[in-house]
């Protein structure tokens, strides 16, 4: 997939909210006092998308900052970071 279609997938499913949170990432999401939806929030309005070598993209927003992986249109938040 190309990064501009990566990118519109992405910020298509944090609007529509079919984003997977990964167990580990609702750990992180908790720690942080931050929810799902305020994580899929900042994806959706991210202004920062970095392609990684293993095929997920780095996002950054609003001060936040999320590693998501898509599979099949299915987009994944594997780990998130405290921004």
């Amino acid at each position: 997939m190309r990064r501009q279609e990566a990118i519109r997938t992405i910020k298509a499913a944090a609007r529509a909210g079919t984003l997977i949170f990964t167990d580990h990432a609702r750990e992180k999401i908790a720690s942080c006092c931050e929810t799902p939806d305020s994580v899929a929030n900042a994806i959706a309005n991210a202004s920062a998308f970095t392609a990684q070598p293993d095929g997920t993209y780095n996002v950054r927003g609003e001060g936040l900052a999320a590693v998501v992986a898509m599979r099949d249109k299915v987009v994944a938040v594997t780990v998130y970071l405290a921004g």
